[in-house]
């Protein structure tokens, strides 16, 4: 299970304009080992429109880890760490059910 684009738009959502801006930077710079997105792809998108382009590049599995370690790379490890708990419960509640 990885992240959807409602939970990361809620995410980038909790960003203001600066952290954005730094968040899809980071991402044009490239993510541990991971392939950077192009400028061209980032350089207008909305919050919503930046989470579609992770998805696109690295699968909704990666798209969560993705995230998580950009908004570390950014200094924003509590957004982080939010994000990662709120997905730890979703799975622990769906193996539930």
């Amino acid at each position: 299970v990885g992240i959807s684009g409602e939970e990361g738009r809620e995410a980038l959502e909790d960003l203001d304009t600066d952290n954005f801006k730094k968040f899809q930077w980071q991402l044009q710079l490239g993510v541990s080992s991971y392939e950077p997105i192009p400028k061209s792809h980032l350089e207008h998108a909305s919050r919503i429109q930046t989470v579609t382009k992770i998805v696109e590049k690295y699968g909704e599995d990666k798209a969560e880890e993705i995230t998580i370690q950009t908004l570390k790379e950014i200094d924003n490890n509590d957004l982080a760490e939010k994000l990662k708990k709120e997905n730890i419960l979703k799975r622990s509640y769906q193996l539930l059910w």
